[in-house]
C-alpha cells in the first residue's frame, strides 16, 4: 500500500538541509526561529540529533519522517558530501513519498544549481576525482542537484533575512 504525504503521520513538519558554515548562524538560525515561533516542528541537525546515534544512519530516517524539506542552496552547499547525500535522499522522498521540497537559493541562481555552473562546478569536479570509483553516487548527486534547481522556490539574492521572514510570515510553508 502506497502512502502519500497527506495520509502519513509525520514526526517532523520540516527538515532543514543546509551547508553549516555558510548559513547556520545567519539565515538558517533566523528561518529556524521563525518556524519554531509558529509552532512548526523543525529538524535541524545540531538541535535534534540524539547523542550517541550515528548521524549517517539517522538522517535518512528523519528526512523520511518529515512532511517538508527546505533545502538552502548556498555557494558551498555542493562541497559537502553530507549535503549531497541528504539532497539525493530528499529528492528520492519527493518522488516516492510525495514529500514537499522547498528550495531556497541563498545568494546563488537556480539555473546554476540545475546546471551545476560555478560556484558548484568545482565542487562536483573535486567529488568526481575523490569518488571516481563510485560514478553512480556522483550521478545521483548531479541528478538531484539538477532536479532541485527546477523546483519552484525562493531566490534570495542579497536579501535581508528579517525582511524576508517579515514579508513572508506564516505563508512560508502553508
Amino acid at each position: 500500500m502506497s502512502h502519500t504525504s497527506s495520509s502519513k503521520i509525520h514526526k517532523y513538519d520540516v527538515f532543514l538541509s543546509f551547508k553549516g558554515n555558510d548559513t547556520r548562524r545567519t539565515f538558517v538560525s533566523h528561518l529556524y526561529n521563525a518556524l519554531i515561533e509558529r509552532r512548526i516542528d523543525v529538524f535541524k541537525d545540531d538541535d535534534r540529533l540524539e547523542i550517541g546515534k550515528s548521524i549517517y544512519d539517522e538522517l535518512p530516517k528523519v528526512i523520511e519522517e518529515s512532511k517538508f524539506a527546505i533545502v538552502i542552496f548556498s555557494e558551498r552547499y555542493a562541497s559537502s558530501k553530507w549535503c549531497l547525500d541528504e539532497l539525493a535522499h530528499i529528492i528520492k522522498c519527493r518522488k516516492e513519498l510525495d514529500q514537499i521540497v522547498i528550495p531556497i537559493f541563498y545568494n546563488v541562481n537556480p539555473s546554476d544549481v540545475s546546471h551545476q555552473n560555478p560556484p558548484f562546478a568545482e565542487s562536483f569536479s573535486q567529488h568526481e576525482e575523490k569518488y571516481k570509483d563510485d560514478i553512480e553516487k556522483i550521478q545521483r548527486w548531479r541528478d538531484a542537484f539538477a532536479e532541485s534547481g527546477k523546483i519552484s522556490g525562493y531566490h534570495l539574492q542579497n536579501y535581508k533575512v528579517f525582511g524576508w521572514i517579515k514579508r513572508r510570515g506564516r505563508n512560508v510553508l502553508w
